[in-house]
């Protein structure tokens, strides 16, 4: 693939499409629920209910109810809606722009044979691929962020604008491609910009993951096996042992309006880092009228959506 002073470097094996799951009807008892989303067809929780007299958790939907003996938060940027996850991470915003498909002649310059998943290695990344039907799909560079656990930031233009003109830095031939999609979702931060998985709560029934920091389709594979270590393991198998992110002590954020100065704070030396190690550099490096060198290009194949931010 033809991109200016990238070369290739980590490559991630294809897993398959997620399969939804039939609607909930009626009351039911599990022995280990999960609330999350990405699913289509699941229920829609509408109240969790701790079960202390028996043990468990109860789960309240429109059209039932689910008993659980244990339960699994994989809420990852909503964690902050609940209670004792409050404030071990918070939301942020990637936003993604998607070209009208590409010709043959478009493509022909670029190289992009195997339709791999590709990111690029800043601290606020770009991320990209191409679909089966030949659109350029990029996320990722400028980052939205609310105050406390905003989560109405899907929309932003500047950073919509900054992807497209991204593309023609990128690939100049393509400059002005018409874009026909355009959206936003949040993903989850930690303070210290490490996912966090464990247990929550003395009796370990319950555990959480969260603080993917936008690339939690990748690491949602290895998360689900985690997580399934803990609850019917101890913590003992494999994938629980050699994970270095589990039970580990997560710095939370400080209250309002702390958290939000903070979140300020943090985009802006990443963002300034970014600049450093990409322009002063370059400068020096440079030619008048040269283009001004990419940072290096991580590459994946397979990944989509969220998996390359």
């Amino acid at each position: 693939m033809d991109l200016p002073d990238s070369p290739p470097s980590l490559w991630l094996a294809k897993y398959g499409p997620y399969q939804p799951e039939p609607s909930l009807a009626g009351d039911i008892s599990v022995d280990v629920a999960v609330i999350g989303g990405g699913f289509l067809g699941m229920a829609t929780a509408t109240a969790l209910r701790r079960r202390r007299s028996v043990g468990g958790y109860r789960l309240l939907t429109p059209h039932g109810s689910v008993s659980a003996a244990k339960l699994v938060y994989a809420t990852s940027a909503y964690s902050h809606l609940f209670g004792e996850l409050a404030r071990l991470q918070a939301p942020a915003f990637t936003y993604m722009i998607a070209t009208e498909p590409l010709t043959s002649e478009q493509l022909a310059p670029i190289g992009w044979a195997g339709q791999q998943g590709l990111e690029d290695a800043r601290n606020l990344i770009h991320y990209y691929r191409l679909t089966p039907d030949h659109r350029i799909v990029m996320g990722g560079g400028p980052v939205g962020l609310g105050r406390g656990g905003d989560l109405d930031r899907d929309s932003d233009q500047k950073a919509w604008q900054h992807l497209e003109q991204h593309i023609g830095w990128l690939w100049p031939h393509l400059y002005g491609i018409a874009i026909t999609h355009r959206w936003g979702g949040p993903f989850s931060v930690t303070m210290d910009l490490t996912p966090a998985l464990g247990y929550l709560g003395e009796d370990r029934t319950a555990v959480y993951g969260l603080g993917c920091i936008g690339h939690g389709v990748a690491m949602s594979y290895l998360n689900g096996e985690v997580l399934a270590d803990l609850l019917t393991g101890d913590g003992d198998g494999p994938a629980a042992r050699q994970c270095p992110f589990v039970n580990r002590r997560v710095i939370s954020w400080p209250p309002e309006p702390s958290a939000t100065a903070a979140k300020y704070a943090i985009r802006g030396y990443l963002q300034a880092e970014d600049a450093f190690r990409e322009h002063l550099p370059a400068r020096a490096k440079r030619r008048p009228g040269d283009r001004p060198a990419a940072p290096a290009v991580r590459s994946r194949r397979g990944c989509g959506g969220e998996a390359c931010g």
